[in-house]
């Protein structure tokens, strides 16, 4: 059976935020709340991704010109979601815009993985952290 040392299990994840670890027979599960969760095959001796995955970039602002609600500075982040398993992935890269009573317009970032069925859109209240 392969021996999987920390430095493989840790590779290219954020060092800033703690690893938890379970398993169950020959497969377990790395996780720490912010980088994908990885699934571990002991037998196989390979790590992949669980879940959907992080869309690469944040979603794509515009001042729509039509009159709106929301002023000051807004933020937006996008996430990815198998309607099949009801699986939501990690959120994408926060992008921001400055407006003035104005509807904002929104576009995906970029294509969605196979599994992706929907995409969800999350916006912070006007300037607020509260998403």
């Amino acid at each position: 059976m392969p021996t999987l040392t920390p430095t493989l299990l840790s590779s290219g994840r954020s060092t800033r935020h703690r690893e938890f670890y379970a398993e169950i027979g020959d497969i377990g599960v790395i996780c720490n709340g912010h980088d994908a969760t990885k699934t571990v095959n002991k037998r196989r001796g390979s790590i992949s991704d669980y879940g959907m995955p992080k869309p690469g970039a944040g979603p794509v602002l515009a001042d729509s010109g039509f009159a709106g609600n929301p002023t000051g500075t807004l933020f937006y982040r996008a996430r990815w979601r198998d309607g099949d398993t009801n699986t939501v992935g990690l959120p994408s890269a926060v992008t921001s815009i400055v407006i003035g009573g104005k509807q904002v317009t929104v576009t995906r970032p970029g294509s969605p993985p196979t599994r992706a069925t929907h995409w969800i859109v999350e916006r912070t209240k006007d300037g607020g952290t509260t998403w």
